[in-house]
């Protein structure tokens, strides 16, 4: 039985490779594709050319029969297994009129994705056609937005991780910061304390200096030869010594 007319076709543009020995059963089914709506579809007859066309057209789904010469439908899937794979492999729906289940599972256990008996019925091919089609899509597309998530994913945690060595670099930065502002802030306490300490000492030291000078002028209380004044003097240069301290005590404030 073959199709009138166009199914609205989730799927016209799937490449479609039907592998079958048996010219008439090619033929026919590459009319019930056409007829369908599918429009790139190919039907060879020699399997033994399965793997190198399955290699150039790279097509969607592949229609095998399992009964085949020379190479059998078993060989073929066993040369795309080797040949390509799982990501990259095209659907495989298996036609053959050995209806044992041995044979079903050793084609499913090879790598088809489903099984038809012969006779065929042009609906049910189609139909389990569409199917694999738009499973096949609907996979393809998960896989494209699984990639996509963990493209953004990778790149997102790209961007965290810059944004925490920025952190952590503007972190050291504060702390460094921060301990500067502390040694200011102490070196500033530090100079206060010390002009605190100059001014006190300078006020002492005046005194004594001021008086020590005046006592030095009395010679008449202090000779110069006296013990009294080797003292005195002693003392103003020790005053004297204490000045240039408290000196150095101010310019460390300023």
């Amino acid at each position: 039985m073959l199709v009138d007319s166009d199914m609205g076709l989730a799927n016209p543009n799937a490449r479609i490779l039907i592998i079958d020995d048996e010219e008439n059963s090619a033929q026919t089914l590459l009319k019930i594709l056409e007829q369908a709506g599918y429009g790139s579809c190919t039907a060879i007859t020699d399997s033994s050319h399965a793997a190198k066309q399955i290699l150039d057209l790279n097509p969607d789904l592949v229609l095998l029969d399992l009964l085949m010469e020379p190479i059998s439908g078993l060989k073929v899937l066993n040369q795309i297994n080797d040949m390509m794979s799982s990501r990259t492999r095209p659907l495989v729906l298996v036609l053959t009129a050995d209806t044992s289940q041995q044979a079903k599972h050793d084609a499913l256990a090879a790598g088809a994705a489903d099984f038809l008996s012969k006779p065929l019925d042009s609906m049910e091919v189609l139909l389990r056609i569409e199917n694999l089609l738009t499973s096949r899509k609907l996979t393809h597309q998960i896989q494209l937005y699984s990639e996509g998530l963990e493209r953004l994913v990778d790149k997102r945690t790209l961007e965290l991780q810059q944004q925490t060595a920025n952190l952590e670099k503007t972190l050291m930065e504060l702390r460094a910061t921060q301990q500067q502002v502390i040694q200011q802030e102490r070196m500033r306490a530090l100079g206060t304390m010390a002009c605190g300490i100059a001014h006190d000492l300078n006020n002492g030291l005046s005194l004594i200096l001021g008086y020590g000078d005046m006592l030095l002028a009395d010679l008449e209380s202090f000779p110069i030869d006296s013990k009294a004044r080797t003292y005195l003097q002693e003392m103003v240069l020790a005053g004297c010594d204490n000045a240039k301290m408290v000196e150095r005590l101010r310019e460390f404030y300023r």
